[in-house]
Formats: structure tokens, C-alpha cells, sequence
């Protein structure tokens, strides 16, 4: 359950729904029908991902740009924050706060300049925060009365369907964006 990584995500996705009540009932680990091909799925993405980073970092700073691209690379660096719980194994949930920087980094860009970003980018961004920060299991809606929706088990059914991983990943597609609106402000000459 608290494996909020890739390869917990794709094992919970050949478990199902199924998987999900019998571990809910016997508070047990479920076995992964098909586990080479979850893994070997796993292992495809990591590496998909992996070269995708590798090619979207990859440009080489001149001398004289470095003390004018601190922004880019800031967004570099948090972007690599995410791709922790891409390529471990197995994490636990309140491990998310190693993603701190790069939200508090994303998050102050986005307030010292609002002209540059889109929309898109800052809802990713409040979306990622919202699925990450662990609000709904943080036993808010506990407190409220149980329903078809809201229930006394709501943070079981949130970590089963891996939110919070989802959330990592729409924090890196929010950074990415960033990245990619700040070089074309940059070429466009608006932003100082």
C-alpha cells in the first residue's frame, strides 16, 4: 500500500479492483497476477522516462549564460525531485516531503513571475500539490458523515489508486512546462 512509486503503481494495476476489496478485508499483501509482465512493464516506463529526462537536461550551459540561466536550472534540479519515486523500489507516503523543494521552488517562480506562465501550468501545478500534500487521508474527511463517496476507509481507496504518485508525476509535467515557457519567454525577450 505504501509503495507510491512506478512499480507499486503498475503491480496495483494488475491487481484491480478485485485485489483491492481482498486486501481490504484481510489487511494482507495481495499477490500480482502476471508479475514478470508488471515488471518488465515497470521497467519499460522507468526507462522511457529516464531517457526522456536525459534528453529534455541535456543542453549544455555556455560560460557566459550561466549566472543569467539560474531559473532553468532550478527547474532542472527540482525536476529531477520527482523521478525519485519513478526509480525506487518501494517508498512510504510521508516520504513525499523530499518533493518540498521543488514545489516551494516551483511555487515562488510562479509568484515572482505570473506574466510568463500559462494557466496550464499552474493548475498541474495546484493539482500535483493537492493529489501530494495528502489532504484527503489526512483524516480531514473523517470527520465527515460516511457516504457513497466520502467513507471512513477514503484513504485506503486513495493510496490503493496511487494519487499521490500520479500527483509526483503532474508535479514534473508542471515543471517541464515551466521549463519549456521559460526558455521561449527567453527567446521572446519578455521576461527581466
Amino acid at each position: 500500500m505504501e509503495m507510491q512509486t512506478l512499480s507499486g503503481t503498475v503491480y496495483r494495476w494488475f491487481v484491480g479492483s478485485t485485489g483491492m476489496h481482498e486486501h481490504f478485508q484481510t489487511q494482507n499483501y495481495v499477490p500480482v497476477p502476471h508479475v514478470h509482465l508488471a515488471s518488465t512493464i515497470a521497467m519499460v516506463l522507468k526507462i522511457i522516462i529516464g531517457v526522456w529526462y536525459l534528453a529534455f537536461t541535456q543542453k549544455a550551459w555556455k560560460a557566459s549564460e550561466r549566472d543569467a540561466q539560474w531559473i532553468p536550472r532550478l527547474l532542472q534540479l527540482s525536476l529531477s525531485l520527482p523521478l525519485i519515486f519513478v526509480f525506487v523500489q518501494a517508498s512510504r507516503v510521508h516520504y513525499a516531503i523530499l518533493l518540498l523543494p521543488a514545489f516551494v521552488i516551483t511555487g515562488l517562480i510562479f509568484y515572482h513571475y505570473p506574466r510568463v506562465f500559462r494557466w496550464r501550468e499552474k493548475l498541474v501545478f495546484v493539482l500535483a500539490y493537492s493529489l501530494t500534500a495528502m489532504v484527503i487521508p489526512g483524516g480531514l474527511l473523517n470527520r465527515f458523515p460516511p457516504s457513497p463517496v466520502w467513507g471512513t476507509h477514503h484513504s485506503f481507496a486513495y493510496l490503493w489508486l496511487s494519487l499521490p504518485f500520479y500527483g509526483y508525476l503532474l508535479l514534473g509535467l508542471s515543471m517541464a512546462w515551466c521549463h519549456q515557457r521559460w526558455s521561449e519567454a527567453e527567446t521572446k525577450g519578455t521576461v527581466r
